[in-house]
């Protein structure tokens, strides 16, 4: 296997948790034409999930705190009736993007790469270590054409495939900072970080709830996108239309943007009253959210920081949230056996293109060359990867 790194020079802190609306980033966007045929290229979509030992442990514990007697699983689904992935050491602190149109890294990169990497390495997280928690700052300058303006949840889910993420220690994140792209150190730990594929499940079906639900129980978590609207942006978690008991179940008042989070667990007992139809309503998931910790209300532990949130399970069958959910396979205790670091100097990053491969190797390329291909002046850095 070949990897290599591309370092060209270029032109150009921890979030504050802040419940100031104004500080309250966004941006996801819809693809480019380009990001969308590489979306198409990568993804698959999962319909089923089969559930692991950890959903049945999961099982079992909830049997015994009922005090019922003990009984296994059936091999097709072992569903607990409530998760929260965000209690385990793996998941990171709370922390806020702030007015900075960064939510799709900090849903991919920050929560669920971070997430993912420190399940398969055995790191805990939960303290804010910033040697293993994988930077927003880093993925975000190559995916934003060079703007503030947002980028694609699918698309940035599919390139931590190909480059990875560095630690925060690396690439610190600073809200007023878009462009800079990251170093040498960063590229080359960003490898470690590969995933390898990319799915997603439609959870607008009544199949695709229950493979989410078992993705969760089997101790992963997802990303999702969906459409913010005022009353939610502005006054969650107080009992408002289309929001109660910290429930977001409808949409209600104008459309501001498009923004990403991430799911860490659900809950089928979770309650709320619909005020559509004046019953009572139950299921819900758990979400958390790159706004603070000022912000939301907390993890089913009760305790510790805000920045999260719940939004009923009718909401993605009624289109209005999501309706997918993204997850990538990971590299099992990935180290890159081989990578090159080849310096690069050009104005233009939209006329820097680089191939090469090596015996035995399927060649590579600088990343699919989307956000190489539009017209910033500022120069770049880039990775290569063997796609692998």
């Amino acid at each position: 296997m070949l990897l290599a790194v591309v370092i060209c020079s270029v032109g150009g802190a921890a979030g504050a948790a802040t419940a100031v609306a104004m500080e309250r980033g966004l941006g996801e966007r819809p693809p480019t034409p380009q990001e969308k045929a590489y979306i198409d290229s990568v993804y698959t979509r999962v319909t089923r999930v089969a559930p692991n030992d950890l959903a049945r442990t999961r099982v079992l514990a909830e049997q015994q705190a009922r005090g019922l007697r003990p009984r296994l699983p059936s091999a097709a689904a072992a569903l607990p009736s409530a998760v929260d992935n965000s209690i385990l050491q793996y998941f990171p602190p709370i922390r806020s993007q702030g007015s900075q149109g960064a939510c799709t890294t900090w849903a991919a990169c920050y929560y669920y790469d971070t997430y993912t990497q420190a399940r398969d390495e055995g790191y805990d997280v939960s303290g804010g270590d910033n040697d293993h928690i994988c930077s927003p700052a880093f993925m975000y300058p190559l995916v934003n054409g060079g703007e503030d303006s947002g980028s694609n949840t699918m698309y940035v889910m599919a390139r931590l495939n190909d480059i990875g993420c560095s630690s925060w220690t690396l690439k610190p994140y600073s809200m007023s900072d878009w462009t800079s792209w990251p170093s040498e150190g960063a590229w080359v730990d960003a490898l470690k970080n590969r995933t390898l594929e990319s799915h997603y499940i439609d959870v607008h079906t009544a199949e695709g709830l229950q493979a989410l639900k078992q993705h969760l129980a089997n101790g992963d978590i997802a990303v999702t996108q969906f459409t913010t609207y005022e009353t939610f942006y502005y006054l969650y978690p107080s009992d408002d239309t289309g929001i109660d008991n910290e429930v977001y179940y409808c949409p209600d008042g104008p459309a501001r943007s498009g923004h990403a989070c991430t799911i860490v667990g659900y809950d089928d007992s979770k309650s709320y009253v619909d005020h559509r139809d004046g019953e009572t309503h139950y299921g819900a998931f758990l979400m958390a959210n790159s706004w603070g910790s000022l912000w939301g209300t907390t993890n089913t532990e009760g305790v510790g920081t805000w920045g999260f949130f719940w939004v009923a399970y009718e909401m993605f069958a009624e289109g209005d949230f999501g309706p997918d959910a993204y997850f990538n396979t990971d590299r099992d205790d990935y180290r890159p056996s081989l990578y090159a670091v080849v310096g690069v100097n050009h104005e233009e990053r939209a006329r820097i293109a680089l191939s090469g491969g090596g015996r035995g190797d399927s060649g590579v390329g600088v990343g699919d060359g989307a956000e190489l291909r539009r017209r910033e002046r500022h120069g770049s850095d880039g990775c290569c990867t063997d796609r692998r």
